[in-house]
């Protein structure tokens, strides 16, 4: 792939616009839910073990690139709230399985459903065909950085800078 004197431009542009919109979903997201003090952080735990079932904390971690220890300090608020609990894990004896309680499904539909009343009636700049354009280009994107090839290229790069530093 050939570089382009645009190129690191655009990929800064990118990356500024989708942190902006990030940082104005998570406004609505705060707006919308300030009643249940859910953060937007712990919703997305409960979305992840919605989704994908009893999970660990560092199943968590390395589904949402975060570190264990930012999941683990969202998880405890989540269980002091009795948004989910900890089971038995067959699999492991130390790492605890976590699920939603009862309370933290309901809770987790009405955010969800909250959500779904506002996104139905918004007015969108963008047709849905641009949307699905969109979400794949940020999903291809997603997949590159979380690439082995690119976590070595990433790596490399520090190593290389941490040497020029050193010398």
């Amino acid at each position: 792939m050939s570089t382009t004197n645009k190129q690191p431009q655009l990929i800064r542009a990118f990356l500024d616009s989708i942190v902006t919109t990030f940082q104005r979903m998570r406004n609505v997201g705060e707006q919308l839910h300030e009643d249940t003090g859910i953060s937007p952080a712990m919703r997305l735990i409960m979305r992840v073990i919605h989704e994908m079932g009893p999970m660990t904390v560092p199943q968590i971690a390395r589904e949402k690139p975060v570190s264990r220890q930012v999941i683990q300090k969202q998880v405890k608020s989540l269980i002091d709230k009795g948004y989910i609990e900890q089971k038995a894990n067959p699999a492991h004896n130390t790492s605890q399985l976590l699920d939603l309680t009862d309370f933290g499904r309901s809770e987790l539909s009405a955010m969800n459903k909250r959500e779904s009343d506002i996104f139905e009636n918004i007015d969108l700049v963008v047709t849905e065909e641009e949307l699905m354009k969109t979400i794949e280009v940020i999903q291809k994107v997603e997949q590159h950085l979380g690439s082995r090839d690119w976590k070595e290229f990433v790596n490399q790069i520090g190593a290389a800078n941490s040497q020029s530093q050193n010398t």
